[in-house]
């Protein structure tokens, strides 16, 4: 049992380097979209828990990226482009995430957001 332990904690550290903490931290990304994003119908905590899909997409994403990888699902059911486009500048200065995904157009659909407003406003985010 114990050698097991520390061939464990050895590998541990040698994905790392067995170097100090902040070497081991996971790289971040962030996911933003709706529904289809979330995978969840609902943006309340009691009804995002439970998803239609059996893993949802930032663990899917996450387990593409392979091993050092950590997701963050910001993504909200019901909001489209223009609900998360409001205060996009401070949300992506404060978002720690090294790559972020945008991923929207089902909220935008239901909606009937005009193709050219929501191409224009994705373009927004995407350059920010």
């Amino acid at each position: 049992m114990q050698r097991r332990a520390a061939i464990i904690v050895t590998s541990g550290l040698a994905g790392c380097g067995g170097g100090a903490r902040a070497e081991c931290a996971p790289r971040l990304f962030s996911i933003y979209g709706d529904s289809t994003t979330s995978g969840s119908y609902s943006a309340t905590p009691q009804a995002a828990e439970r998803s239609y899909l059996t893993v949802r997409p930032v663990a899917r994403i996450a387990q593409a990226l392979g091993q050092g990888w950590a997701g963050i699902d910001r993504s909200i059911p019901g909001w489209g482009v223009f609900e998360h486009r409001q205060g996009w500048p401070s949300t992506m200065q404060m978002d720690p995430a090294e790559v972020v995904v945008l991923r929207f157009g089902g909220a935008d659909s239901i909606a009937r957001t005009h193709e050219a407003d929501f191409e224009v406003a994705l373009r927004l985010m995407a350059g920010s």
